[in-house]
């Protein structure tokens, strides 16, 4: 296949993760920590949808999005849409059952983005946007 490879001037990563994730999974039957992050990355997902912002990736209780790419916007732009998504997101984890804080952060900064791989290849990003810590 054709290596895939995108490079953009600006673009915001929402980076998040769940305090005290690790603690709760190992009191936790696997079949329910399951159901719970899936309930959560389902309204994440639909909050990716309408603010326009794209997943880039769920790692474990990891969830991370950009704004401003793939679907090129202004950098301002992107940055708004990646902190109205992070309020909404917060919101949804003060209504969640989960009883856990969300751990958040953003950047701006120039990315590449990428295909990696043959086997499930996947798209990834690289750059001064993902690399700096929020």
């Amino acid at each position: 296949g054709k290596h895939v490879v995108q490079v953009f001037d600006t673009a915001t990563v929402f980076f998040s993760d769940l305090v005290g994730f690790t603690d709760m999974t190992q009191r936790t039957p696997p079949l329910k920590v399951v159901a719970m992050l899936n309930e959560l990355y389902t309204e994440f997902d639909q909050l990716a949808t309408k603010h326009g912002v794209f997943k880039v990736d769920v790692i474990g209780d990891a969830y991370i999005v950009v704004g401003g790419a793939p679907e090129r916007c202004s950098g301002p732009e992107g940055a708004r849409r990646v902190a109205k998504f992070a309020l909404e997101a917060l919101e949804v984890m003060e209504r969640s059952s989960m009883g856990m804080k969300m751990r958040a952060g953003m950047a701006s900064g120039s990315a590449v983005a990428a295909v990696l791989g043959t086997a499930v290849p996947k798209y990834s990003f690289f750059g001064d946007a993902v690399l700096t810590p929020p």
